[in-house]
């Protein structure tokens, strides 16, 4: 048994929609029989590291990828470059103050609009994941300028970098059976065969989708319900996550051999304080 084996595989960002709360309960729903994984919609990859570190993705290939270019331009850094991130992250400019916060998010707007995503980018990967770490809430948002515009999250004492959890994740990612890319859900498809299992989890529908300029609406989940159809067509098993909203509900009832199962999770992002912990119900999709 190596290293990668036995060590226990933890998220090194805060995700909003993030399923770490859940995963037990999604487990009881995703099947134990699968040749290969897709995770389209990576996000925080809390299910990818837990199907792991349950020993369900052993000897499987694994697909994962996310349309948003800062995120993945970090899991690159952590699978290309984990010491020099450490390095540049230890510097006593990447510090819990406001000041502080404010320049680097100048900063790192600047270079969004000035950078190519597709090459690990060591300064951006920093700058990215320090922002996570003490942003207001773990928030990923941008305006229509697609500036990320999240405020200073005034934390007591945030763990910026946890050098084992970047290393842990290197040793993942370096993996052969391992694949990331940056891209739309849409262009993961070709991957997917009969017998893969396949996990979407997407912007869920009348909540928080913010996440990028891009809007993620009425079309783009019509787009995802008939990828879906698709998938099903193929002989994928899919697993989708989304809102007990009646629109999703009409979009996936119909389709033959579809399961909606309810599940009960922790509002977690709200703009009323009081209102964060309260028990929401959300769904999953399965065809199986």
């Amino acid at each position: 048994m190596n290293d990668l084996e036995i060590m226990k595989l933890k998220p090194v960002i805060k995700w909003a929609g993030g399923k770490r709360q859940i995963l037990p309960e999604l487990l009881k729903h995703f099947p134990r029989d699968f040749n290969n994984y897709h995770e389209p919609f990576l996000g925080g990859a809390s299910v990818v590291l837990h199907l792991w570190n349950c020993g369900l993705l052993t000897n499987k290939h694994i697909y994962i990828s996310d349309i948003m270019h800062p995120l993945v331009n970090l899991y690159n850094t952590i699978k290309q470059n984990p010491q020099r991130l450490i390095l540049e992250l230890s510097d006593s400019k990447y510090s819990n103050t406001a000041e502080a916060y404010n320049r680097h998010r100048i900063e790192f707007n600047k270079i969004k609009r000035e950078t190519c995503w597709e090459q690990s980018n060591i300064p951006e990967a920093a700058l990215f994941l320090y922002l996570n770490r003490i942003c207001f809430n773990g928030m990923y948002r941008e305006n229509s300028r697609g500036e990320f515009n999240v405020p200073f999250g005034k934390q007591k004492n945030p763990q910026i970098c946890n050098r084992d959890s970047i290393l842990d994740l290197h040793n993942f990612l370096v993996n052969n059976h391992v694949h990331l890319t940056c891209s739309s859900f849409l262009n993961a498809e070709n991957n997917m065969k009969r017998d893969d299992f396949v996990y979407l989890d997407p912007p869920y529908y009348n909540t928080f989708t913010s996440y990028n300029r891009e809007s993620f609406g009425k079309v783009e989940q019509i787009q995802l319900r008939d990828f879906f159809v698709r998938l099903t067509d193929t002989g994928c098993r899919v697993a989708l996550s989304n809102s007990n909203d009646p629109f999703i509900l009409e979009l996936y009832q119909n389709i033959p051999n579809v399961k909606i199962i309810e599940i009960d999770s922790k509002r977690i992002i709200n703009c009323k304080v009081d209102a964060r912990g309260d028990i929401v119900k959300e769904i999953l999709v399965c065809n199986y």
